[in-house]
């Protein structure tokens, strides 16, 4: 899809996301129409089924050098839907979302070796997920390029980085804990989401009183 000096280059490519209510599928988020009114099943923008653990995700068919990514949520109550979402670039977290109700999020990494990556990756923050269109914008003298591609550091927080964050998006945890109960597994300690709500999926549990462990590597 061209768009001035870029292209989106999410446009109608392969989405998916972890769960999906009230019709709202993964493809309305890149099938090109950025209206950010909720109409169901004949609108355009995506809706997840569980509060703070669901990912949506966009495969670009190979890696790209993107400049920026641009997100549009609901411009109504549910625009709240994206304060803490986390956009990733594969293994990379970019940014985190805001409450923003018309226009455009613009997202851009730290640095741009951080920038390229083949997979865009947004996953929840506190509470459900509603999309309404992602772009992956990438200039077009860029459009051939074959980037290099850099393993982030850590997210950057307060003069620091935080190392021991494991994406959401990687299936392998760093984390490990002695016990499990609830479904509280240890990786919820590490995946990015600072949601302390139970019900928000984040939060691990562990099984018994006394002396437990948890660590991650």
């Amino acid at each position: 899809q061209e768009m001035d000096e870029f292209y989106n280059v999410a446009w109608k490519k392969e989405a998916t996301q972890t769960s999906e209510a009230h019709g709202g599928s993964a493809d309305k988020a890149v099938d090109g129409w950025t209206a950010q009114n909720w109409a169901g099943r004949d609108g355009s923008c995506t809706h997840s089924r569980h509060r703070g653990s669901d990912v949506w995700k966009v495969d670009l068919g190979r890696v790209y050098q993107i400049d920026h990514i641009r997100v549009y949520g609901l411009d109504n109550h549910a625009s709240s839907y994206m304060a803490g979402a986390m956009l990733w670039i594969d293994s990379n977290l970019c940014g985190r979302l805001k409450n923003v109700k018309k226009g455009a999020q613009q997202v851009k990494c730290a640095k741009p070796e951080l920038m390229a990556g083949r997979h865009v990756s947004i996953s929840a923050g506190s509470t459900f997920l509603a999309i309404c269109e992602v772009q992956v914008m990438v200039k077009k003298a860029d459009m051939e390029k074959v980037p290099t591609v850099m393993a982030w550091p850590g997210e950057s927080v307060g003069g620091f980085t935080n190392v021991a964050l494991n994406p959401t998006t990687n299936e392998k945890s760093t984390a490990k804990q002695s016990s499990t109960i609830h479904n509280g597994v240890a990786r919820r300690a590490n995946d990015g989401n600072r949601n302390g709500h139970w019900g928000g999926a984040s939060v691990t549990h562990t099984n018994g009183n006394g002396i437990q462990s948890g660590r991650s590597t």
